[in-house]
């Protein structure tokens, strides 16, 4: 085989490695949720961008609950076996299987539970008037990516 067949088959094969690889990555982006934010008041503080942590995770799919004796959030997103999302009439346990993602913090710690692990709030929330705000970067990484749909 001369240099040039050699560099030919050396450019193929590795053509052949990343192109799957960027096509998979492109399809990832359009996994995402996308977030609307036009219809929530962002709030500053101490340079972060806030949102009302219901509103927004409401609008995404997921089930809130307030916990008033641990001062705990637990968001849960349901989905079915066709990953179809549920409505409420079919959040019974039956229906349930191991795509469910739960995300539960206390509005005290600077810990919360994302699946199975535990993470570290870069900022965290903050409890307004009666209303929890997260960052939009929590929102973007723990809510809206598809990564946590795994």
């Amino acid at each position: 085989m001369n240099k040039l067949q050699r560099t030919a088959a050396l450019s193929m094969l590795s053509l052949a490695l990343v192109v799957p690889g960027v096509a998979a990555a492109e399809d990832m982006k359009g996994m995402k949720m996308q977030v609307d934010y036009s219809k929530v008041d962002v709030m500053m503080k101490n340079g972060m961008e806030l949102v009302p942590l219901r509103t927004i995770a409401e609008s995404l799919g997921y089930t809130v609950m307030w916990n008033g004796d641990e001062r705990s959030i637990s968001l849960m997103y349901a989905v079915m076996k066709d990953d179809k999302m549920m409505d409420d009439k079919m959040m019974d346990d039956k229906m349930m299987d191991n795509k469910d993602y739960t995300v539960k913090f206390s509005v005290n710690s600077d810990k919360f539970m994302a699946g199975m692990m535990e993470k570290m709030f870069s900022y965290k929330p903050v409890v307004m008037n009666g209303t929890t705000y997260v960052t939009k970067d929590f929102v973007e990484m723990y809510l809206a990516s598809p990564a946590m749909m795994k």
